[in-house]
């Protein structure tokens, strides 16, 4: 009898947790946390060692990465880009048309410091920061602005060394 009574109470009890999960999540199943197949794997992003996934985003959500990325970020953004050209004796700074959208605006949506700060960002979360050449048609050779591209958006590509083995 005692027994009939604990289960009776679990089940209870059960039924009120999924409820309330059911409230909290507007009516979606919640994930129980369960690994396993490689379906879960790629919605999940995976879980580390820890049980819990680490991306972009979970790690953004810690202050102190998010500190740091943005103390980072804005401490290059801040530097200038001077361009150089190649004389005999070394290199020398020369004045450039690029210099504008390297340092004030490279592109209409966003100015040079976001610029950067993507850029700088993307490379401490992703280990690299891509920036799309824009020019005024596909034929020409003469460059109007810079956009900052997200680095899982694109292909992995191996480069070759000379010798025609990859590096």
């Amino acid at each position: 009898m005692a027994r009939k009574r604990k289960k009776k109470q679990r089940m209870a009890a059960e039924k009120r947790r999924n409820n309330a999960e059911n409230n909290v999540s507007g009516g979606s199943p919640l994930s129980s946390g369960s690994t396993g197949s490689p379906f879960y794997h790629w919605l999940s992003d995976g879980l580390s060692s820890a049980g819990v996934a680490v991306n972009e985003h979970t790690a953004m959500c810690v202050s102190a990465v998010y500190a740091c990325l943005g103390l980072i970020g804005g401490a290059i953004a801040s530097m200038p880009v001077h361009i150089y050209q190649r004389t005999a004796d070394g290199r020398a700074r020369v004045d450039h048309d690029l210099w504008w959208m390297l340092n004030q605006e490279p592109n209409a949506n966003c100015t040079a410091a976001t610029f950067w700060e993507y850029l700088s960002t993307s490379r401490g979360l992703h280990g690299d920061g891509f920036a799309k050449i824009l020019r005024a048609s596909s034929l020409s050779p003469r460059i109007v602005g810079f956009e900052a591209l997200h680095p899982l958006t694109l292909p992995a590509m191996e480069s070759e060394t000379k010798a025609g083995s990859p590096q």
